[in-house]
């Protein structure tokens, strides 16, 4: 029989000892840190994050605790167990099919996106720009928190002869105002820690991080303008750092422009820690 813990961890706290002198697994929040030490860490301290996906393994000699802190109100599951009874207790005691690792069955899967808008970890925010005047830029400061994000998507709509879109990181800006953004659940939706902000003043672009992409529209009347266009590949933002996304006008005569951006906000499953 599993011996499991249920521990609440509140911010503030602090790097609290959750655990000493046992061997198991434990799971957590991606809001929170953990590390294995002899005595409390300085808050100065940087551990490694915890994710709900996945179970860590520890061990703790004698003298050893295990620290966790959080940035919001979040609970560790600690099971001192083998890791066969851990699966087994955390699944309806039911384990892979048999043959699926040889290719002889399958199992059902699903899209990061898919997966992330079920948590209510996936957020999106969009603009309608009228009238863009020639060959002007629009600026928008994405300001990340303490979790990396993960930018799965940028669609862009034009209706004039084209945009290109670039993103630079650590930008030197003043003033601006938070624009409020949603999320892709109306059932749990995690509040999201990321700002975007409008309006700033940019007195340095930045790094360039990631290559441009340039939109080139239909020059006709009858087909002039592009709608709906997926900008780029993912792209990973660190935490804490300050992006500047820039949709920059091709055309030489006032256009409207759309953008729509999706992204995650949580921590990555890979490289793991």
């Amino acid at each position: 029989m599993s011996n499991t813990l249920n521990i609440s961890v509140t911010p503030g706290e602090g790097w609290k000892s959750v655990a000493t002198e046992i061997d198991g697994f434990f799971t957590g929040t991606s809001s929170c840190e953990y590390c294995i030490h002899s005595s409390q860490p300085a808050d100065s301290f940087i551990g490694h994050r915890l994710s709900s996906f996945e179970p860590k393994r520890f061990g703790l000699d004698s003298g050893e605790s295990l620290y966790v802190r959080t940035t919001y109100n979040s609970t560790v599951v600690v099971t001192e167990d083998s890791i066969e009874s851990y699966l087994a207790s955390n699944d309806g005691g039911e384990s892979a099919p048999n043959g699926l690792y040889e290719g002889r069955r399958s199992i059902t899967a699903q899209s990061y996106v898919e997966a992330n808008s079920k948590l209510g970890t996936q957020h999106e925010g969009s603009t309608l720009l009228s009238a863009v005047p020639a060959l002007a830029n629009n600026d928008t400061i994405f300001l990340t928190g303490s979790l990396p994000v993960a930018l799965k998507g940028r669609v862009v709509s034009y209706t004039g002869s084209g945009v290109s879109t670039f993103i630079y990181e650590a930008p030197a800006y003043t003033g601006g105002t938070p624009a409020p953004y949603q999320n892709a659940s109306a059932i749990n939706p995690v509040a999201g820690l990321s700002q975007i902000i409008v309006g700033a003043t940019i007195s340095d672009d930045g790094t360039l991080v990631f290559a441009p992409e340039h939109l080139i529209g239909n020059e006709s009347n009858q087909g002039k303008g592009v709608t709906g266009t997926v900008v780029g590949r993912e792209k990973l933002l660190k935490p804490n750092t300050a992006y500047l996304l820039r949709l920059s006008s091709l055309d030489s005569q006032p256009q409207d422009i759309t953008s729509l951006l999706t992204w995650y906000e949580g921590e990555l499953d890979l490289p793991r820690p």
